[in-house]
C-alpha cells in the first residue's frame, strides 16, 4: 500500500489503490472504497440514496458481476450498477407487492432471477420470486407465504419466521430456512422461467413437516448449499437466542433427483441438549453459514450482546456430514482457547467466502460502535487464520483499521464474482470495500512482421493498481525491447530473416502481488502486400479539374480510371515521372490513399494537388502499397499521355 493510502486509512478516509501507485496489501485483504448511505444522514458519503436503505440486511451480487441488490428493514430493495473497480451507481428501487422487509437475497446461477425472503414485521414469512431485467431492475414474479397474502395455493406453513434463502449451484432448487415456530427448511423446485413449486420441508420436530425430521434446526436461521450440491447446511440459534447456549448446525443430504432433503447429522454448542453427535464451543447462536469442499464456516452471535460471538470451522466428512473443528472468539472471550480471540467479530452477523476460496469474511453487528468486517485466510485444507479487520469510522475497537466506507454496524455481506469487491450492508446503508487480488495475465496470439514492432502483453489488475511487467522466458528467435507498462505492450524484433513461430512468457507485478504467467504466441511473417491488375482505363486522356479520388464508376468522361487489386488493406502511394527525351524525370508531388483489399478504382484527371497539375506530355505512374505492419509491396508501373 502506498504511504498516501496508509495515511488515508489512519485518518478514516477511503481511496482507490492504484491512483497513486501499486498496493502492497496482502492478497485478500480489504480496503475502504466507497460508502452508500441515506440521503438524510449527515455524514459525508460518495453515494446518497433516497428513499433510504434502512439497514443493509440483505445484499447479493449478480453472477455476471454487473449489478448489486441491497434491501433493508423497511422493504426498500435497491438495484445498483457495478462500475470500474467495484464502485456502485444507483439504478433505482423496485416496487414489489407484499414486501415488508428484505431479510435475505439469493441470485440464481444463470442471473435471470433473484429470490428474496421477507420475515415481515410480525414474522409472517414470505418468499418472493423476482425476475431480473436487462438494467438490473426487478419485476414481480409472485410470492409464497405462511398466511394468505400470496394466495391460497401459495400458503406454506413452514415459511413462518423465514430468515434466509439459498439457490443450489445447478439452479434446480431454492431453499428457505425459518426459525420458531417452523424450525424448518422448505424445498422448492425451480423451473426454467424462474417460477417455483413447493416440494416439501424438513423440520426439527415431527409436527411441522408431516414427520420429516432433522435434528439441529431449532431456531433455523442461515442456509447454504454445498459447492457440489450434495448437502445443505443450516445454522440454528437454538431455542434460547441470547439465553442458555444451545445453538447448532445441521447437515442435510440433498437428493440428486429432485433436491429433497433428509437428515445428515448435526454439531451443537458444548453443553447443549442432545441429540447432536459432535459438539464444541463457538456455537452459542449460529446465525449464518457458508460451505467449501472441505469445511463449513459459521458466524455465531450471542443474542444481542455479542460477548460470546465467534467464527467457527466445522469439518466436512464423506457424504456431507460434519464434525466440530475449531473456532475464533471475539476479543475478551476465552471460549475458543488461548490465542484464539480476535477483533472485528463483535456479534458476528453474516459470513461469506470469496469465489477463489482463499478468504472468508464475517460482519460484526456491534451495538457499541464496533461495526467491522473481519478477514480470515483459508488454507488448502480448509483451516482459517486471522488476516485483520476493517472497522467503522470512529470505532473504539483496537486491532482494526478504520474506514469511512463503514459508517455503522455491518450486517449482510457478499463478494463480487471477480473477487475484487466486497459489499457489506450497514445499519445506515452499504459499504463498498475493495478486496486486494493479484493481477491476471492472459494468453494471446499475434502476427508480426520481421522488423521491430510493438506487441500486446495482456495483464489486468481489477483493483486498478499500476502494473510492472517482466519477461519470464523467451523469445527464442528475437530480442525484446522495453515494456510499456501503462499501455500493456512490449517491443519485439525477430532475428534477421526468421519466419515462423516464437513465444514470450511474462508476468506482471502490482506492488507485492504477482500475477500468473501469461504467454504471447508470436507468428513472424515477411509476407508483403501485393498489387495486381494495375492498369488505366485510358492511356490517352484530357486533363480535368478534379483531384484524384477513389470511385466506383468504371469509366470517367474526363481523365482516366486507375484500377488495381490489393491482397490486404494498405496505404497506396502513386508517384509520377515525366518523359524528357529518352528519360523519365521524377515529380515530387505524390498521391496517397488508403485502399481496401480486393479491387479498387481511382479516378484521375491529371491533378496531383490543388496547386499541382500535369501538363501535356507523356508520363509514367508507379504504385507501391504499405500495410499496417510497415511491409511494402513490389512496384507496378504504367504509362499514359495527357493530350490537353
Amino acid at each position: 500500500m502506498t504511504r498516501a493510502l496508509l495515511a488515508g486509512l489512519a485518518a478514516g478516509c477511503f481511496v482507490l489503490p492504484g491512483a497513486a501507485g501499486a498496493s502492497t496489501l496482502p492478497a485478500g485483504r480489504l480496503f475502504g472504497l466507497q460508502c452508500v448511505k441515506a440521503a438524510s444522514d449527515s455524514y459525508p458519503c460518495a453515494v446518497s440514496l433516497s428513499p433510504v436503505l434502512d439497514g443493509g440486511e440483505a445484499v447479493a451480487t449478480s453472477p455476471t458481476g454487473n449489478f448489486v441488490w441491497a434491501g433493508g428493514a423497511d422493504g426498500t430493495l435497491w438495484t445498483l450498477r457495478r462500475l470500474a473497480a467495484g464502485r456502485l451507481a444507483p439504478v433505482g428501487t423496485n416496487a414489489i407487492s407484499h414486501f415488508k422487509s428484505v431479510d435475505s437475497l439469493a441470485a440464481s446461477p444463470d442471473g435471470r432471477d433473484l429470490y428474496a425472503v421477507d420475515t415481515g414485521s410480525a414474522g409472517s414469512g414470505t418468499l418472493h420470486v423476482l425476475h431480473v431485467r436487462g438494467d438490473g431492475r426487478l419485476s414481480d414474479g409472485g410470492c409464497f407465504d405462511q398466511a394468505d397474502a400470496c394466495g391460497p395455493a401459495r400458503n406454506i406453513p413452514s415459511l413462518s419466521q423465514a430468515a434466509d434463502v439459498a439457490v443450489s449451484g445447478d439452479g434446480r432448487n431454492v431453499y428457505v430456512a425459518a426459525g420458531a415456530p417452523s424450525n424448518a427448511v422448505s424445498t422448492f423446485k425451480r423451473a426454467g422461467d424462474g417460477s417455483l413449486t413447493f416440494l416439501g420441508c424438513v423440520a426439527d420436530s415431527a409436527a411441522t413437516c408431516s414427520g420429516a425430521v432433522a435434528p439441529g434446526m431449532a431456531g433455523a436461521h442461515g442456509v447454504e448449499v454445498s459447492p457440489k450440491g450434495g448437502s445443505v447446511y443450516v445454522a440454528s440459534t437454538g431455542a434460547n437466542f441470547g439465553g442458555t447456549p444451545d445453538g447448532s448446525v445441521a447437515s442435510l443430504a440433498r437428493s440428486s433427483i429432485d433436491g429433497s432433503l433428509t437428515a445428515g447429522g448435526c454439531v451443537d454448542q458444548t453443553g447443549a441438549p442432545p441429540p447432536c453427535a459432535s459438539s464444541g464451543p463457538g456455537l452459542v447462536d449460529p446465525y449464518a453459514v457458508v460451505a467449501s469442499g472441505e469445511s463449513v464456516y459459521v458466524a455465531s452471535r450471542d443474542g444481542s450482546s455479542g460477548a460470546a460471538s465467534s467464527v467457527t470451522t466445522l469439518r466436512r466428512q464423506a457424504g456431507g456430514g460434519i464434525s466440530y473443528g475449531s473456532c475464533y472468539a471475539f476479543t475478551g472471550s476465552s471460549q475458543c482457547g488461548p490465542g484464539r480471540a480476535v477483533p472485528g467479530i463483535d456479534n458476528a452477523f453474516d459470513i461469506v467466502m470469496s469465489k477463489d476460496q482463499r478468504t472468508v469474511h464475517a460482519t460484526a453487528l456491534s451495538s457499541s460502535g464496533r461495526g467491522a468486517v473481519a478477514t480470515f485466510n483459508r488454507s488448502p485444507t480448509g483451516a482459517l487464520s486471522p488476516a485483520g479487520c476493517l472497522g467503522q469510522f470512529g470505532s473504539p475497537e483496537a486491532g482494526c483499521a478504520r474506514t469511512r466506507a463503514i459508517e455503522s454496524a455491518t450486517e449482510a455481506i457478499d463478494v463480487a464474482p471477480d473477487g475484487a469487491s466486497v459489499y457489506a450492508g450497514t445499519a445506515a446503508g452499504l459499504a463498498v470495500l475493495g478486496r486486494e487480488v493479484p493481477p491476471v495475465c492472459r494468453n494471446t496470439t499475434v502476427t508480426v512482421p520481421g522488423r521491430r514492432t510493438s506487441m500486446p502483453v495482456h495483464c489486468l489488475d481489477l483493483n486498478g493498481d499500476a502494473l510492472i511487467h517482466e519477461a519470464i522466458t523467451g523469445p527464442a528467435h528475437g530480442d525484446l525491447g522495453d515494456f510499456h507498462d501503462a499501455g500493456g505492450t512490449v517491443e519485439y524484433r525477430a532475428e534477421p530473416g526468421f519466419v515462423g513461430a516464437d513465444f514470450l512468457t511474462f508476468r506482471a507485478h502490482a506492488g507485492s502481488l504477482d500475477s500468473n504467467a501469461g504467454t504471447t504466441h508470436i507468428t513472424v511473417t515477411n509476407v508483403r502486400p501485393s498489387v495486381t491488375r494495375f492498369r488505366l482505363s485510358r492511356k490517352r486522356f484530357r486533363r480535368g479539374r478534379k483531384l484524384a479520388r477513389l470511385a466506383r464508376r468504371r469509366r470517367a468522361r474526363v481523365g482516366t480510371t486507375i484500377r488495381f487489386r490489393l491482397s490486404e488493406p494498405a496505404r497506396v502511394t502513386l508517384s509520377f515521372e515525366r518523359r524528357r527525351g529518352r528519360r523519365y524525370r521524377k515529380i515530387r508531388t505524390k498521391i496517397k490513399v488508403r485502399a481496401d483489399s480486393g479491387g479498387n478504382s481511382l479516378r484521375f484527371q491529371g491533378r496531383l494537388s490543388r496547386r499541382k497539375r500535369l501538363g501535356r506530355g507523356r508520363y509514367r505512374v508507379t504504385i507501391v502499397a504499405r500495410d499496417r505492419q510497415g511491409l511494402r509491396s513490389g512496384r507496378r508501373r504504367a504509362t499514359f499521355s495527357i493530350v490537353r
